[in-house]
């Protein structure tokens, strides 16, 4: 019996014969908690398929109206749940997942950022009983523990039967001499060399939480006076979608933006309250081309466009001047 013959079997008898998993689990010869595993690879597989008929909820083309306004690819939209914010944020990464997985393919090298949402990304994606042999690698450095780029992508490519290549190096570094000498390492260069051929791009949204502490004063003095509003893969920008503070980026082991915008498909994943002002300056910006995010988060997006027309940034008028 394959694999997929075994998903199909323990689906019918616990979704059509209403058998328990215990009684599964002696029909077919496993352990009930084998049995569990089972049936959510079932889902992964799209074997089963779930519906929830929510009489509240109205067709709006919420997701088609942000997909024509912004000229994304795609837009894949999740309901969001009133409770504490880590619930949407769960039901944005299983939407997120559901989406990854139906893009990737045999071969493909995929780059993957860091944050909670993309964790929860990761949580969801179930082994396939076809391993996809993918590549992963991180799109930005850095040190800090779970939800760091080199652990995503490590967790990532044990869920798809993949490689992981980690990037050894922190995020940000003092200064534009050091980033230089860092990359010319040769284990920074395959990285490098890797994100020249990615076929996917994952990350997410970032809202402006940065410290004078962990940037540096003069950093700061300009992404206040850029009016910077959230950040991606450790590059802010503004309510326009213009990037602040250059000095930031030479001092950045990350992506370039100008090489993420052409990697086929970029996904950004984010919602929330706190993210639909970042989200709206990152759809300005055209720094990806799908979003994952909820409808209310959504909706918002689409109010606040319609309501703040793009002004020309502070650090582009300065520009200008000098």
């Amino acid at each position: 019996m394959s694999d997929i013959d075994l998903l199909v079997r323990v689906s019918h008898l616990y979704y059509e014969l209403d058998e328990t998993q215990e009684r599964i689990a002696e029909i077919v010869g496993v352990t009930r908690p084998q049995v569990s595993r089972l049936l959510k690879e079932a889902r992964a597989e799209g074997i089963i398929e779930v519906r929830i008929i929510d009489p509240h909820r109205t067709k709006r083309g919420v997701a088609e109206q942000l997909q024509k306004r912004f000229g994304l690819r795609h837009v894949a939209l999740c309901p969001r749940l009133a409770g504490p914010e880590d619930l949407t944020r769960r039901l944005i990464g299983k939407a997120a997942a559901s989406y990854l997985r139906g893009l990737l393919r045999e071969g493909f090298i995929v780059g993957v950022g860091g944050g909670d949402t993309l964790a929860c990304t990761v949580d969801y994606m179930l082994t396939p009983a076809n391993p996809l042999r993918v590549t992963v690698v991180p799109l930005l450095g850095g040190v800090s523990p779970a939800l760091q780029a080199n652990e995503l992508a490590r967790r990532l490519a044990h869920l798809t039967g993949g490689v992981v290549h980690e990037l050894h190096s922190p995020g940000l570094v003092k200064d534009r001499a050091m980033k230089e000498a860092i990359i010319a390492h040769t284990s920074v260069q395959s990285i490098a060399a890797l994100w020249h051929q990615l076929h996917v791009a994952v990350f997410g949204i970032g809202a402006a939480v940065w410290s004078e502490r962990n940037l540096g004063a003069e950093t700061i003095r300009q992404l206040e006076q850029a009016q910077a509003v959230g950040e991606f893969l450790a590059r802010p920008f503004d309510l326009d979608g213009h990037l602040c503070a250059p000095e930031l980026g030479e001092r950045t082991v990350g992506i370039a933006p100008d090489l993420l915008a052409r990697v086929p498909m970029s996904i950004a994943i984010a919602g929330g309250e706190a993210k639909v002002v970042p989200l709206l300056g990152a759809l300005r910006g055209r720094f990806f081309k799908a979003l994952v995010t909820d409808e209310d988060t959504a909706e918002r997006l689409l109010e606040f466009d319609a309501a703040s027309s793009p002004r020309e940034s502070a650090a582009a008028r300065a520009h200008q001047e000098s």
